[in-house]
């Protein structure tokens, strides 16, 4: 029963960081489609510039007019290019957030007083696994934070199993300020 709980956790963390590497990439994708918008807010402030020389019959002011034009259709191009991948992959992120199967909460035989029901702050893979827990950056300084902070509620509760600790967590300042 433990090895299917594990390997479903295993999975679920699996798809996690799938799901976090489509999103980088979709976020720059995003990136770029905005750098690219950008440019072409200025082609077309260059191209009305333009097009006021190239009205006085200009011929040099034409041929920019016409390279400048160019130059935003291929950009224009560009950014509906970049804007269908960035479509499809939050369609990949749906369909991959919705194939990640909900994991059923089943009441455990291990007694609340168990060790492994306790959370233990000398530990610095159970810092990690909590900060990871709660999508937060896993550094020393985060580390020694939630150290300090686990600590104090440890030692004002009686009652201080993982799941006390990760409700008191879940609604500390301090663990939401973090990075």
């Amino acid at each position: 029963m433990l090895d299917l709980i594990k390997l479903n956790n295993d999975r679920i963390t699996e798809v996690n960081d799938r799901v976090t590497q489509v999103w980088e990439y979709a976020e720059s994708i995003k990136a770029s489609t905005t750098r690219a918008a950008t440019s072409l807010k200025k082609l077309k402030v260059k191209q009305l510039k333009l097009a006021k020389l190239a009205s006085s019959s200009n011929f040099v002011a034409t041929r920019k007019f016409n390279s400048l034009n160019k130059k935003l259709v291929l950009k224009t191009a560009q950014i509906n290019t970049l804007k269908d991948e960035s479509r499809k992959l939050n369609s990949k992120v749906k369909m991959v957030k919705k194939a990640v199967p909900k994991p059923s909460v089943k009441k455990s035989s291990v007694s609340k007083n168990s060790d492994r029901n306790q959370v233990n702050v000398s530990q610095d893979h159970e810092m990690k696994y909590i900060l990871k827990k709660f999508g937060k950056r896993q550094t020393v300084e985060n580390v020694e934070t939630l150290r300090s902070i686990t600590k104090r509620f440890k030692a004002t509760r009686v009652n201080n199993d993982r799941e006390h600790v990760y409700n008191f967590l879940e609604n500390n300042p301090k663990l939401s300020g973090m990075v």
